[in-house]
């Protein structure tokens, strides 16, 4: 006979990529050959073992590691082991759009993105999403909600947040969106004066009363909203103190006029 067992009793595995070291005893003791080839039966979890009886985890849920006598007899042992906290990465991100569009034809128009991640029982399939703006231009939200800006193509971009580096992208099509050369949407709108200063760790956006109740947004250059106010004063201030060097874009709307305008930290 051959019994099974782990080191100091153990039948399980509870860290990431965990082992436990198995020992086959046979009977009789005075057993001519002794040895034995290891192997593992996965189920509902699974594992690899090596010649010396080394169990590795690899996924939760339960397995069999099987001893088997090398001596012809056809004896063998087993002892089931429950594997638990294995963190799986994910390996691919495909992104799509609701319904299978890839376009944003109305002017301000909105798209939801959705992130499939491979494989299916990744520990984390949390996302961060992202915009690169090419042609056209557009800004994401945390949930993969694209909103179109500018005429055009732009790149969404979902990133595994579980620190594989795994990610997907998926190009959109931007197009009727109502913009003057000036960045104003209306005709109605008259051109004012507005000017943005770096200083410090402060962006200061000087504006006139004609801007009185619009509100005002920060994106990065991948389209990531940052910070959003309601301009309530002549001087709208933004902490940059813990953004790094680089280009910004404000957006300013009162959900019928937008102005777009460039920023630069230092």
């Amino acid at each position: 006979s051959l019994s099974v067992t782990g080191t100091g009793g153990a039948t399980t595995i509870a860290t990431d990529k965990g082992t436990l070291q198995l020992n086959a005893n046979a009977l009789p003791a005075d057993a001519t050959n002794k040895t034995v080839t290891w192997s593992i039966v996965n189920g509902t979890g699974q594992a690899s073992i090596s010649a010396t009886g080394l169990v590795t985890a690899v996924k939760n849920g339960t397995v069999t590691a099987r001893a088997t006598a090398n001596d012809g007899s056809g004896i063998f042992g087993t002892l089931d082991i429950s594997i638990s906290n294995q963190i799986t990465l994910i390996s691919s991100v495909t992104v799509t759009g609701a319904g299978g569009a890839i376009t944003i034809a109305t002017d301000k128009g909105t798209l939801q993105l959705d992130a499939t991640v491979l494989p299916a029982h990744a520990t984390s399939k949390t996302v961060a999403w992202s915009i690169i703006n090419g042609t056209g231009q557009a800004s994401i939200n945390e949930t993969g909600l694209v909103t179109a800006v500018y005429n055009g193509v732009i790149r969404t971009v979902a990133t595994a947040a579980d620190g594989s580096g795994a990610s997907g992208s998926m190009d959109i099509t931007i197009t009727n969106q109502v913009m003057l050369s000036d960045g104003i949407n209306s005709s109605n709108e008259k051109e004012e004066s507005i000017s943005v200063i770096t200083s410090g760790d402060q962006l200061k956006l000087m504006l006139n009363s004609k801007f009185l109740s619009y509100k005002a947004y920060l994106y990065n250059l991948q389209g990531v909203l940052l910070s959003g106010k309601v301009v309530n004063s002549d001087i709208v201030l933004f902490d940059t103190s813990r953004l790094p060097s680089g280009i910004y874009f404000i957006l300013l709307s009162d959900n019928i006029n937008l102005r777009v305008l460039k920023a630069i930290k230092p």
